[in-house]
């Protein structure tokens, strides 16, 4: 199973502008990717990491793509992007959860830099 380590992975991305980037999980104990044919994929950004509230994270689409090579795509629109504003401090993780044991794993986590965008 994947190692409990979670990789710190900071993002970049600019205002008003469509995001999206693909992730390869790869498990270090069995030196191949992770399978991810009966996991699931979560993840949300928020302002306030200390926050209890759920409606303080906004989602993040994660998709799994192919799901042998332990891909995983995070996407955000240009809607989604526009909101952001460039003077917060965001923060994000990625979850994983296998379906069959119901087992959940942060796998990736990190700050969300925003570029200010004007069209």
């Amino acid at each position: 199973m994947l190692a409990e380590n979670t990789n710190v992975v900071n993002i970049e991305l600019n205002q008003k502008s469509s995001f999206e980037v693909l992730l390869n999980v790869f498990d270090q104990a069995a030196n191949a990717y992770l399978d991810l044919t009966t996991f699931t994929a979560n993840s949300g950004y928020t302002t306030d990491l200390g926050s209890n509230d759920p409606t303080s994270i906004i989602p993040i689409n994660a998709q799994i793509g192919n799901s042998v090579a332990g891909e995983i795509r995070l996407s955000l629109s240009s809607s989604d992007t526009s909101i952001m504003d460039p003077f917060i401090k965001y923060f994000y993780d990625v979850t994983i959860t296998d379906n069959n044991t119901a087992y959940k794993t942060r796998i990736i986590q990190g700050t969300i830099k925003v570029n200010a965008g004007v069209s």
